[in-house]
């Protein structure tokens, strides 16, 4: 009768230490579910378990990739730009313009690194990579787990600042770059057209060469999605620049000379659309090619290796 009273007291105590767990790890999850909905009613950025220190780590990560990988490709963008800009308004030839350019970077580096050609590319590029990394780097604290809505968001974060700091760029040269300059602001059809011809580059960028690069591992086993994507990244943007500069050179040429007819600005666009051409794929190629890999690979070196 003892050890029976002793057995049935010990499962007593047992059954009252199990009620405690459960307890403690039902107020335990309900604590958590209380700290989630705090999270996604704060927008979901700040995620359960990283401290101040990490968020702004990887912030500066993020921001690092796109300064570095905006710094290396501006230096040939701005002249490239700079001297289709002189092209097509008539003050230089092209070859002349890129041959004083790079006489200018080469002579005297700290004047063409300080001069406003470079510094608003640098401008553009680093506000267009930094908009896709934040974009990548609010969605991983967010938990964001569709690879569509993750793609969406970081498409439509890289296009805004792309087309508004290129509008604004290129508004700028066409007024810095004018000899007889017009009265009043630049024209909304002027700006219109920048916004069209990059947009047309940004699908081609973020959408279409993805996807001649899945196609390209599908039907070439053989070779590497990186080497794909890489192929794909200088290519597609590359093409499109065949469709898009007319745009280009109707834009400028609307600004300088607004009552031309109709006539006049067809020829002027066929008389410079060859020149005009191959800068705007030249300039591509750094851009969209090599400056969107360079900030993909440093993402993949810095971002993953500090938070791994």
């Amino acid at each position: 009768q003892v050890l029976s009273m002793s057995s049935l007291s010990t499962n007593q105590q047992e059954t009252k230490r199990v009620k405690e767990c459960q307890n403690f790890i039902s107020r335990d999850k309900m604590v958590h579910e209380i700290n989630e909905e705090r999270s996604y009613l704060a927008g979901g950025f700040l995620n359960i378990g990283y401290n101040e220190m990490q968020l702004a780590k990887r912030f500066c990560l993020e921001v690092s990739s796109a300064f570095t990988a905006s710094v290396l490709v501006s230096p040939l963008v701005s002249i490239i730009d700079k001297a289709a800009v002189q092209e097509i308004v008539g003050i230089v030839s092209f070859g002349k313009a890129v041959n004083t350019a790079c006489g200018k970077m080469l002579k005297s580096p700290f004047s063409f690194l300080s001069g406003t050609p470079f510094l608003t590319t640098v401008a553009v590029y680093f506000g267009t990579y930094s908009a896709a990394n934040l974009s990548e780097f609010a969605n991983d604290y967010a938990k964001t787990e569709s690879k569509e809505i993750r793609k969406t968001t970081k498409v439509a974060s890289a296009t805004v600042a792309n087309l508004s700091l290129l509008a604004w760029r290129d508004a700028l040269f066409a007024k810095m770059y004018t000899t007889n300059k017009p009265a009043g602001p630049v024209p909304k059809l002027t700006t219109g057209c920048f916004w069209i011809r990059d947009g047309a580059t940004m699908l081609a960028t973020f959408y279409l060469a993805p996807y001649f690069a899945d196609h390209v591992t599908s039907i070439f086993p053989t070779i590497s999605h990186d080497t794909a994507y890489l192929t794909t990244a200088l290519s597609v943007p590359v093409i499109t620049q065949i469709f898009t500069a007319p745009l280009h050179i109707f834009a400028f040429d609307y600004y300088v000379r607004p009552m031309a007819t109709y006539n006049d600005r067809y020829a002027r666009i066929l008389l410079e659309l060859p020149k005009v051409c191959l800068a705007r794929c030249g300039r591509i190629l750094p851009a969209f090619g090599i400056g969107a890999y360079s900030n993909r690979k440093l993402r993949e070196s810095w971002v993953s290796k500090n938070s791994s």
